[in-house]
């Protein structure tokens, strides 16, 4: 089984995530933002012999495909290994609400655990992925920048150009548009099925990217679509608290947790100084159980 980490900044809790699954079969796949130097994980740190930064890099944007191609990256590297049958996303700042070993045998029982609904009955969603955005670069991204960041690079004009003739095409007819939290976990067959579309459909994987925050829109719709699905289905192993602003709410201490619901194996969004005494009293919770 394999975690697949999204990491740009939070270099402590990513090493609470690495301590924890550095055994009970996990392997630990990290791409890591290009615009973050490696330094600020590497320097002063050993990592276990089963967690790999993969090499291939990419520069995240809130918002743009970039954060499927990353996302697709970790999920390749990890399904090279033959033993790989799940994968698991989440971000470095992410620790574990059950013990490992506990997450590894429900999601062995039950793999596929994704957020979707059908984006038609929320239609700022589903304009998302029937209107156009390019958000994959400094001068188009929808984060706050400072003017002298926003030029534009040659990249971000090819991307442009790409964007104006796919415009001319359309969208891909879908037969629904689904949405739902970025954070998910897959068994292989779901996700190479799903890596092979993507793979081979040019005009599905670009109608994607030139979509608004894909990463909520891209897995969730190929997942649901393959599978048939007419309801929606909340699902998902991760646990965000979207109720205290500001959403979604950073946890700075261990008593800000909130009981741990049924089905909800990790939660993110542990501020990197907390993420060590929330681990702590978490693997401590575990042990008195």
């Amino acid at each position: 089984m394999a975690l697949l980490v999204l990491a740009h900044r939070a270099p402590g809790g990513l090493e609470q995530l690495a301590r924890v699954f550095a055994t009970g079969g996990f392997r630990i796949h990290v791409h890591l933002d290009r615009k973050i130097d490696p330094q600020a994980y590497t320097a002063g740190r050993t990592w276990p012999d089963n967690l790999r930064f993969i090499e291939e890099r990419h520069e995240i944007f809130w918002g743009g495909f970039n954060m499927v191609r990353a996302t697709v990256a970790l999920a390749r590297d990890a399904l090279r290994h033959p033993r790989t049958t799940a994968c698991v996303l989440v971000s470095d700042d992410t620790l574990p609400l059950l013990a490992p070993a506990r997450i590894h045998a429900e999601i062995s029982a039950r793999p596929d655990r994704i957020d979707v609904g059908l984006a038609k009955r929320n239609p700022p969603f589903l304009r998302r992925y029937t209107d156009w955005f390019f958000m994959d670069s400094p001068a188009t991204s929808a984060r706050p920048l400072a003017i002298e960041d926003r030029g534009i690079d040659a990249a971000t004009l090819d991307a442009l150009q790409r964007l104006a003739r796919a415009q001319l095409r359309g969208k891909h007819p879908l037969p629904e548009v689904w949405s739902g939290s970025q954070w998910w976990s897959l068994g292989r067959p779901m996700l190479e099925g799903i890596l092979d579309e993507l793979a081979r459909d040019d005009w599905l994987r670009e109608s994607f990217e030139f979509a608004a925050v894909p990463d909520e829109l891209a897995f969730q719709t190929l997942y649901a679509n393959r599978l048939g699905l007419t309801a929606r289905s909340f699902t998902g192993p991760m646990l965000t608290d979207m109720t205290r602003q500001p959403a979604p709410f950073v946890f700075q201490a261990f008593e800000e947790l909130p009981a741990i619901p049924p089905g909800k194996f990790f939660v993110r969004k542990v501020a990197d100084t907390a993420a060590t005494e929330c681990m702590r009293r978490l693997a401590a919770s575990w042990e008195a159980a």
